[in-house]
């Protein structure tokens, strides 16, 4: 019975070691979101989205644990801001490193159709698809041009225009389930495509019901 009591009590120098580390780690994290900027929490490609998850889990174990230390806390933080400026410096000036860090975005829907095959490999159901794309407030589903499960897993949808509008500067880079990559100035994946057809543009002739 003591043990579980123990789970439930705190003493008042705990207390105060707790609303300290709150103050100086919350504030250490303020301060380095300005020195090393916006970026910071941008999550844009996965070394940003794993910054935020190891800086959340750094917070949490230095404001309730003894170890790691306050110091030992700010330090980390340091070291992770710092680190994630120097990748984010390194992607944008060598593309062979970009490609090697970050997952390709994958085509879901194309002009209303769901691409069953991409979907698979993303283990990507229909109902999330559908519950995606209420929440971009498409009304219909012959609608939506495009859907692309982005590399942060975030989803983009693109509406209310004929896929044959969008800019194929837009789609660059995006990857088809064998790792091919739909290629510049192609306009996206279908049968007006020159180029041989890819897996996107198979599972586009087999819609799914």
């Amino acid at each position: 019975m003591d043990a579980v009591h123990a789970w439930f009590t705190i003493d008042a120098g705990e207390a105060v070691g707790i609303a300290l580390s709150v103050v100086l780690l919350y504030g250490a994290v303020i301060a380095l979101t300005r020195i090393f900027g916006l970026r910071s929490f941008s999550k844009l490609s996965a070394p940003d989205f794993a910054m935020t998850v190891a800086v959340g889990s750094i917070l949490g174990s230095a404001i309730v644990t003894r170890s790691p230390t306050v110091l030992m806390g700010l330090a980390a933080l340091t070291g992770l801001f710092a680190g994630q400026r120097a990748i984010a410096s390194l992607r944008r000036r060598y593309d062979g490193l970009r490609r090697r860090i970050d997952n390709r975005p994958v085509l879901l829907v194309w002009e209303g159709s769901l691409l069953e095959e991409n979907m698979r490999h993303t283990q990507i159901s229909a109902a999330d698809i559908r519950a995606r794309l209420r929440q971009s407030n498409v009304q219909r589903l012959a609608d939506v041009s495009a859907m692309v499960f982005e590399t942060t897993g975030d989803f983009s949808v693109m509406h209310g225009q004929p896929a044959a509008s969008i800019d194929p500067e837009l789609l660059r880079g995006i990857a088809d389930p064998s790792g091919r990559v739909i290629p510049d100035g192609s306009g996206g994946p279908g049968p007006a495509t020159t180029r041989a057809p890819c897996a996107a543009t198979r599972s586009l002739r087999r819609p799914h019901r």
